[in-house]
């Protein structure tokens, strides 16, 4: 007799299982994990055993414990325990954007650290790695997870990520440079040497047409399926204001690569009292934060918001900023453009939402200090004109093309494409159509086998 237990075991084995290999612990609520949970929320779990890595690197939280569980639903989840929280590898991003002497050092130290970092995982993680492993599909969010990752290439497919770039981890500061191309294939090669067998990325997940598609090491596998949003959350909100006010809204880590300070040194330029600045997040730069907003009240500090105030806070605004130095893709564009806001974007994000732009929803702009106060001095005097109905038919759009639910379904049924390649390439050639005694034949049919 079979318990409960037993057919529940066995009809997960039925199912391909993918493995989505997070870097952080889902509490901390940024891009990727925003990204896992609603891949998890959505996923056809009757026809794939999803299992989504977390580890236990925190270095900030904007969701609760209750909160993750209640949007994981049937997804599992495995624990990784880290070293990044000694070896965090954002902050080697930021150190190498410095200068030319740092990014070269950056680029000699992190392979280094990283083969200090694999050896670690695998020792405190022996059991959650064979069962990684084991699945037939992994998902990896970030390169420096393939130096302690040994999956048998024959058996189980690797896709790698956006973030997957082969010099890991997006150090863009020095993109012009001449002699890039030479340092990213030094780069790679001295970090493959720590590579414990995984073997090369199967295909890439592009997120987007343009911007990083270029920096990957394109296979024929690879997809465009874009990111998403929960459109049924993030949707436009009443604006009604006897002030008048512009609402300008930003979202994100405060952290440099963000560019939370140029957006203060902006707006510390703008004259106008009709405009509003609504900062929401937490980080490094927090104090920063809050001292303006204490010197300045046309700055509101929301800190780390509920999901709940978070998407009332993104209806009640006009216009939403994003100044990063540097950016994957930006969810938090996403949610702004499904709110039925104006968007001003880094320029370092063009290709990606290119379409908005034409559609008039979204502008490019240069976000050093000065040009930057002179745009939103401008937008606060003459504000972009949309109305209600604009917001609403802008909503539309985005819910028909990057709404979660639509995006996941795309992703799993590229899932299942790959796999099916898999077992393809796994099974015996043809057997051959009828008998015959004439040796070159043979060595044809063998040759067409293979």
């Amino acid at each position: 007799m079979t318990g409960p237990e037993d057919e529940k075991t066995r009809a997960s084995s039925r199912r391909p299982t993918v493995v989505f290999l997070g870097f952080t612990s889902l509490s901390v609520g940024s891009g990727t994990e925003q990204f896992l949970l609603n891949i998890a929320r959505n996923a056809p779990t009757d026809e794939f055993r999803v299992v989504v890595v977390e580890t236990d690197f925190a270095p900030s939280r904007r969701w609760d414990d209750r909160y993750v569980a209640a949007q994981l639903g049937p997804v599992e989840v495995r624990i990784l325990r880290s070293p990044r929280r000694s070896l965090d590898p954002d902050r080697l991003i930021e150190f190498a954007s410095r200068s030319l002497g740092m990014y070269l050092l950056a680029a000699v130290a992190q392979p280094v650290l990283r083969s200090v970092s694999a050896r670690a995982i695998r020792r405190k993680n022996e059991e959650t790695l064979r069962f990684i492993e084991s699945a037939d599909l992994i998902y990896l969010i970030r390169n420096e997870d393939r130096d302690w990752l040994d999956r048998d290439p024959s058996r189980t497919v690797l896709v790698g990520s956006t973030h997957c770039d082969d010099l890991s981890g997006g150090l863009l500061a020095f993109e012009s440079l001449p002699a890039r191309g030479m340092l990213r294939s030094l780069y790679g090669r001295i970090a493959n040497r720590s590579n414990r067998g995984t073997g090369r990325i199967d295909a890439y997940h592009v997120t987007q047409k343009g911007y990083w598609q270029n920096r990957l090491k394109r296979t024929t596998l690879d997809a465009y399926v874009p990111l998403g949003v929960d459109t049924a959350r993030f949707r436009p909100g009443a604006r009604e204001r006897p002030s008048g006010n512009i609402r300008f809204l930003f979202v994100g880590g405060l952290e440099p690569q963000k560019g939370i300070d140029l957006l203060l040194d902006a707006w510390k330029q703008v004259a106008s009292a009709r405009g509003e600045l609504h900062i929401v997040g937490q980080g490094r730069l927090g104090g920063r934060v809050g001292e303006r907003a204490l010197a300045d009240p046309r700055i509101h500090f929301h800190g780390v918001l509920e999901p709940g105030a978070l998407t009332g806070l993104y209806g009640s605004c006009d216009i939403f900023v994003l100044p990063s130095r540097y950016e994957t893709l930006g969810l938090v564009v996403l949610e702004a453009l499904s709110s039925g806001l104006y968007v001003l974007a880094s320029e370092t994000m063009r290709g990606v939402f290119d379409d908005f732009c034409e559609e008039g929803a979204l502008e490019y702009l240069d976000t050093n200090p000065r040009p930057l106060s002179r745009r939103l001095q401008v937008l606060c005097e003459n504000p972009p004109p949309l109305d209600d109905d604009l917001r609403d038919a802008l909503h539309r759009r985005v819910e028909s093309q990057y709404d979660w639910k639509r995006v996941t379904g795309e992703l799993f049924e590229w899932f299942d494409r790959l796999l099916e390649t898999r077992r393809q390439t796994r099974s015996p050639g043809p057997p051959p159509a009828h008998r015959t005694d004439d040796p070159s034949a043979v060595a044809r049919q063998q040759v067409d086998a293979r």
